[in-house]
């Protein structure tokens, strides 16, 4: 089905981030973030220069209670930000950050090796990285008395972008603040953060204010059930989870690569047909 909706997509191709597959399946594991917390509105637009049109998630194990995957309207998101805010917003750019480390064993970055392969130096994920678009940053970080080399890359990204016609905000960037993160590291740096184009972080009441739009532009449907399969316009339609109890497998397909292209002051999404 999501094969046959554009060319297929693998997270391990495009090397910035990795995911299991699902055994006796092409799809592969969403998220893994802890079953107590809720997993905020994204459209896998963070860990590439290239992400997916399209989306599909497929029910393997419906949890027992809870887990809805929450999906949200990000043109409607946009049209419920005050006129001042949406004017804000509506030409400053984001810098996502990501950040790395060597060693497999910090609990909070991920090490360049688990989506490289245990070989890989720091050079060569540099030159790996720079090769998809983004700028490489060198950086110390001191905790517990310790002394932390991360490897941190950097993407432009807007806040705003068009799609279709419609406006959209873009949702990936509101859980990347750390307000949303503070519940996992309460007070640390976060593994993946976005700050505006010239390095300031987005103040709480900025946060507030794009957080709560994107909530109120939630689309509720009925809970999952075993087999069930939901495809996702993603540049438009973003996702997220809800709480739950028990054991649950879902599983996610991407397809048809698009890209984000700037004209003039504008952002708008390309697909990409090469």
């Amino acid at each position: 089905l999501i094969k046959g909706t554009g060319k297929p997509m693998d997270y391990n191709r495009y090397g910035t981030t990795t995911r299991k597959k699902i055994k006796n399946s092409k799809a592969l594991q969403v998220t893994p973030w802890a079953k107590e917390v809720i997993l905020p509105a994204h459209n896998e637009m963070t860990h590439h220069t290239e992400f997916p049109k399209n989306m599909a998630f497929l029910c393997k194990e419906p949890a027992q209670y809870g887990g809805e995957t929450a999906i949200y309207d990000c043109a409607r998101a946009f049209e419920n930000l005050s006129p001042e805010m949406q004017q804000k917003i509506s030409n400053r750019n984001v810098i996502c950050r990501k950040r790395y480390v060597e060693s497999a064993s910090d609990l909070r970055y991920i090490s360049w090796k688990q989506v490289l392969g245990e070989d890989t130096t720091r050079e060569q994920a540099m030159e790996h990285f720079s090769s998809l678009g983004y700028q490489c940053h060198s950086i110390q970080e001191k905790e517990n008395g310790k002394t932390l080399d991360i490897l941190e890359i950097h993407l432009l990204r807007p806040m705003v972008y068009q799609y279709r016609g419609k406006t959209c905000l873009h949702a990936s960037m509101i859980p990347l603040t750390p307000f949303w993160y503070w519940q996992i590291w309460p007070g640390k740096t976060p593994p993946l953060m976005v700050t505006w184009e010239n390095g300031e972080p987005l103040s709480y009441e900025e946060f507030y204010e794009l957080d709560e739009a994107v909530l109120a532009a939630r689309i509720r449907y009925d809970g999952w059930k075993k087999h069930d399969v939901l495809v996702v316009d993603n540049p438009r339609i973003a996702h997220g989870r809800l709480p739950y109890t028990g054991e649950r497998l879902m599983g996610g397909l991407m397809a048809q690569p698009a890209r984000f292209i700037q004209n003039e002051a504008q952002w708008q999404v390309e697909i990409v047909t090469e």
